[in-house]
């Protein structure tokens, strides 16, 4: 399948940032991080090619921070426990093979 468009997987992190330091990384501003013609917002998930990064590059402290990885804390998204969690993951999952049906038909038709 070819990708008509960007496709975007939002998702949202929280972090803690501690320290004394005194770190001033030059940052990016949004709308303007990134472009539409930026290769990896056209990269194919299926692809075996290694992904384009999109916008700025990352930020490289002149420090080497070793830190020990901890348990994540999973959010519910329906905060009505695990058979209504599991419900909206399959609803999601549903919604994106129709999309998925949808974007190969109009491949296949030339659009």
């Amino acid at each position: 399948m070819v990708p008509v468009s960007p496709q975007f997987y939002m998702t949202c992190f929280n972090f803690k940032v501690t320290g004394t330091g005194n770190a001033a990384p030059q940052g990016v501003r949004f709308p303007g991080g990134y472009h539409l013609t930026d290769p990896g917002l056209h990269w194919d998930v299926n692809s075996t090619e290694p992904y384009p990064t999109v916008g700025p590059p990352v930020y490289q402290s002149k420090f080497d921070v070793k830190l020990e990885p901890k348990e994540p804390t999973i959010i519910s998204p329906t905060n009505q426990g695990e058979a209504a969690d599991a419900a909206y993951f399959k609803r999601q999952d549903d919604a994106r093979a129709q999309l998925e049906t949808f974007i190969s038909y109009i491949v296949a038709i030339g659009g």
